[in-house]
Parts: structure tokens; sequence; C-alpha cells
């Protein structure tokens, strides 16, 4: 089982432990899949984003699932590619498109990342 890994200054509690043990998850009444329901999946980390920053971005599609169903799919996604450096300023180094997922090295003269991926993703 998971142990809580903060302690406090071991102040005693009405059970007469102190604060300041660890406490597995299984002892307060917590199972795993308990566990799972509480914590949910995590957001990924947030991205720093800088005036002329260089960075990789993935997409996949849900359950890993296409995301291109033919080529009219992928001439789609490429115009709007195309659009992120009129629009956005953005510069499309490298791009590889697959069925299921794609990868792109971008470069951003401002810091407008994620601007940029929801105008190339919403559409």
């Amino acid at each position: 089982m998971p142990v809580l890994g903060r302690r406090n200054a071991g102040l005693a509690n009405d059970a007469g432990k102190h604060w300041g043990q660890d406490v597995s998850f299984g002892q307060i009444g917590l199972t795993d899949s308990a566990l799972c329901c509480l914590i949910g999946p995590r957001a990924p980390p947030l991205r720093i984003e800088r005036p002329g920053g260089r960075y990789h971005v993935t997409a996949r599609g849900n359950d890993r699932k296409a995301i291109f169903r033919d080529d009219t799919d992928h001439f789609h996604f490429l115009e709007l590619l195309s659009e992120l450096g009129e629009r956005f300023g953005a510069g499309v180094h490298a791009y590889a498109l697959m069925d299921k997922h794609y990868h792109l090295m971008l470069q951003t003269p401002e810091a407008n990342l994620s601007r940029s991926m929801h105008r190339l993703k919403a559409d």
C-alpha cells in the first residue's frame, strides 16, 4: 500500500497516534480501487512558453484511435498547419503525420504555443 508522505509537527490525534507517523491508505480504509477513483487521471505538467521557444509537440487520438482517416484529413491538417505561420508567426521546422498521432517541431517568436495549438486542434 502507498504510504502518506506528509508529516506534521507531532500533534496527537484522538486515537493516541501522532500526526507525524506514516500512515498507509489501507490503515485509513482506502483500497487501491477507491484511491484510483479519488485521484483520477492527472493532467500533464504545464509547458513553459517563451519567446523564440522551440517545441516538440505530439498529439494522439483518444484510446489510440486514428485521427487521420484518409488523405483528405492529412491535407486538411497540413492546411491548418500552414496557417500557424500566418496567424501566430509559428515556424514549422518538421512534422510527421501517422494515422493515430503526429509529431511537430515548432518555433514560436512569441510565447503563444498554447493558442497556436488550440487553433490547430479546434478545427
